[in-house]
């Protein structure tokens, strides 16, 4: 995901949504029709690295959610206290169901 506010990664098939999760902003991508997949980020790498990936799960006929991860691409930033892996799993795991990608 690209690091600047409110941006996108450049891949078509995706419509950028926002929702509220423990009352900050999040942002999330998704795109494609079928089988549910969660596309998790990296950090280090600008939204263009994972744009082919994308295309190609959406051409397979994925159904595919991307989360923006907090602090990037527009979704806010944890509170520093919650910048752990279990602060970043309670994020994950508090989503809302479009964003939590429920079962099949």
């Amino acid at each position: 995901m690209n690091t600047n506010v409110g941006s996108q990664p450049p891949c078509s098939g995706l419509r950028w949504r926002s929702v509220r999760i423990d009352g900050r902003i999040a942002r999330y991508g998704v795109g494609g029709f079928g089988q549910r997949v969660l596309f998790l980020h990296g950090w280090g790498l600008s939204g263009a690295a994972y744009t082919r990936p994308l295309e190609q799960l959406i051409g397979m006929g994925m159904r595919v959610y991307v989360p923006a991860l907090p602090g990037v691409g527009g979704t806010a930033r944890l509170p520093e206290a919650q910048r752990t892996l279990p602060g970043y799993a309670h994020w994950g795991g508090s989503s809302p169901t479009p964003l939590a990608c429920p079962g099949p």
